[in-house]
């Protein structure tokens, strides 16, 4: 939205010398007559385009729009009923998360990324109230799906209020790459794992995000499985588990590094309030506050499956334990540790 700012200048002056007063009605004029500084966002618009052409009208019949031609798909502000189905390689933009909405209307899902070399980057949006309900692999996915060798990127965006039966928010598999920066998860459901994000068979890189209010039967934001996974600067807040594991994550035969994160108020109904993890896990600067699992750790390690290795990390009120590790005992030196089939040291 451009903005007009009205700069009012009032001068009253003595009158020394004639030159005196001329230079000061210049210089007030100057100053009045100056255009105000322009707004650098996105102009305010109404439509949706592909590559220049008008599709506004295909995003208010409710019905599923295919792109299998590259290009960028540009949705301007407001709120959109989208069922997108992308073949090919598209960018898909808003003006921002909070002018530009993308809803699923509780019908399907949002963005379905699917094939050999297909790519999504979906940026500066809301996706909002996917559905995805079925059995397994057929209700996965409600926010985003990314499958069959497609890869998908987000940046600038909130997934919110999605619900599926798997990863609702965003739901990964068959070798999909997930790049994420600066993006939101927020008050997403799934039936079974991963109400966040879950990636299977897949790998990722997520910088700058944040997970809030997720719910789930396991890892309440995050399941990965099989996976290859980066975290770089990342919030995990009261996310939770109905039945079992992993209030924030629960890591499956994956390869795990996180670092720079806050793990904060999560709940497990089981063990791993913050993280439960099979696989190979790095810590680096994690804190860890004010989580609740019933027994066990708020971290807590399947030490034959794997390897827990932790640097400068912080533990504040967690309950009932900071650690737990599977038949080896819970170790007290919570700073620098590794954890392996050996137990902890």
């Amino acid at each position: 939205m451009r903005v007009v700012s009205l700069l009012l200048l009032a001068c009253t002056a003595p009158s020394v010398t004639d030159s005196s007063d001329s230079a000061r009605e210049s210089t007030a004029d100057s100053v009045v007559d100056s255009d105000p500084p322009e707004d650098t966002g996105p102009p305010e618009c109404d439509t949706v385009t592909f590559e220049g052409e008008d599709w506004t009208d295909r995003f208010q019949t409710g019905e599923v729009v295919t792109v299998d031609t590259p290009g960028t798909l540009t949705f301007c502000d407001g709120d959109w009923f989208v069922l997108l189905h992308v073949t090919s390689q598209v960018v898909i933009e808003g003006m921002t998360p909070a002018r530009t909405t993308l809803s699923g209307g509780e019908q399907g899902t949002v963005v379905h990324v699917t094939g050999e070399g297909a790519h999504a980057s979906i940026q500066h949006a809301t996706l909002d109230r996917g559905y995805a309900r079925g059995d397994r692999n057929e209700g996965s996915g409600a926010g985003i799906r990314c499958d069959e060798g497609a890869d998908v990127s987000v940046r600038d965006a909130v997934l919110s209020n999605h619900d599926a039966y798997d990863g609702a928010g965003l739901y990964a598999r068959d070798g999909c790459d997930v790049q994420l920066d600066g993006v939101a998860f927020v008050d997403n459901y799934a039936e079974d794992d991963g109400a966040a994000l879950r990636i299977n068979k897949g790998s990722g890189e997520l910088r700058d995000v944040t997970f809030t209010g997720s719910t789930a039967r396991d890892g309440g934001a995050v399941v990965l499985d099989a996976s290859d996974v980066l975290v770089d600067g990342a919030v995990f807040e009261s996310n939770t588990t109905r039945d079992s594991q992993g209030g924030a994550i629960l890591a499956y035969w994956s390869t795990l590094s996180i670092r720079d994160a806050v793990f904060e108020a999560n709940d497990a109904n089981s063990v791993g309030a913050a993280l439960a993890l099979f696989g190979e896990t790095t810590l680096e600067d994690v804190t860890f506050r004010s989580n609740t699992a019933f027994s066990g750790g708020v971290v807590h390690v399947y030490p034959d499956h794997g390897a827990l290795t932790c640097t400068g990390c912080a533990w504040e009120s967690n309950t009932p334990a900071d650690l737990g590790v599977q038949a080896v005992g819970t170790f007290e030196g919570l700073a620098d540790f590794v954890c392996d089939g050996d137990g902890c040291r």
